[in-house]
């Protein structure tokens, strides 16, 4: 079995970096090509501090326990999922009132000279349309990314600033509202500021901002990953329903992935 959970986890699994996602509570998935049953663990993980978000104890990450202490933005680490996977889980699960999708991509080459500036190298997240509102985190300035951001491709490249940016490189500027960054080449409006206590999910990532996942090609200069369930690349946030247990959630995380597995791979 373990060998091959392995030869799983390196067939459908990016070989990028991992961030750890700060959660109260994680919830660990291995999966298994062709197996009846996949494998869960739940891990109290009160390692990591609070976001300061929505009832954080409401939140859980979704993984592989093979990933716990292998990671080195420390622990506890959870594994990549393809967006085929991610979609399966948000539409077909009983027991997350939200299920957000994420993945930073670093040193993204960010031109800001139409605000007088030069170009720079940013960390961005780029995040599910439900990120904002299922974390329940709000805006200083501006907006935050919604559902209808997150549309097709390519279609809607809007930016969200994180607070720390905004102030360190606008001085807390309202007049960067409306403007153009171009990120890896292609033009991104700003729409809003992150709240000022939010600086994302992830430990120890210095994000200038935030871009719906459909901008992925234009930040990546790489094919769409959307349709591709070979391509493992984002890391899962669950918020739970009231009064749903970790072990209801497994098992019902449990069966939808195993349902998604078979629809799959057969």
């Amino acid at each position: 079995m373990e060998n091959l959970l392995q030869d799983l986890r390196y067939a459908v699994r990016m070989l990028v970096k991992s961030p750890a996602f700060t959660a109260v509570a994680v919830l660990t998935l291995a999966l298994g090509i062709g197996a009846n049953t996949a494998i869960f663990s739940v891990v109290n993980a009160l390692l990591l501090k609070s976001l300061p978000v929505r009832a954080p104890q409401e939140l859980v990450a979704v993984g592989d326990p093979a990933a716990y202490g292998s990671r080195w933005h420390g622990s506890p680490a959870t594994d990549f999922f393809s967006y085929p996977l991610y979609r399966e889980l948000r539409d077909r699960n009983a027991v997350f009132q939200g299920l957000i999708a994420a993945s930073s991509e670093d040193n993204v080459a960010a031109d800001v000279s139409s605000m007088g500036g030069s170009e720079q190298r940013i960390t961005v997240r780029l995040v599910s349309g439900n990120y904002f509102p299922v974390l329940g985190v709000g805006a200083a300035a501006g907006r935050v990314l919604t559902e209808s951001d997150d549309g097709e491709d390519g279609a809607n490249p809007v930016l969200v600033l994180s607070y720390g940016y905004w102030q360190r490189e606008f001085a807390l500027s309202p007049a960067v509202l409306g403007k153009t960054i171009r990120l890896s080449g292609s033009p991104f409006t700003v729409v809003g500021v992150a709240q000022a206590n939010f600086r994302g999910d992830v430990v120890g990532d210095d994000l200038a901002g935030f871009v719906p996942l459909s901008m992925q090609p234009q930040v990546m200069h790489e094919s769409s990953y959307r349709n591709d369930p070979g391509s493992s690349w984002l890391l899962l946030i669950g918020r739970l329903k009231s009064g749903v247990s970790l072990a209801q959630a497994s098992a019902n995380v449990n069966f939808v992935f195993q349902q998604a597995l078979k629809g799959t791979y057969g």
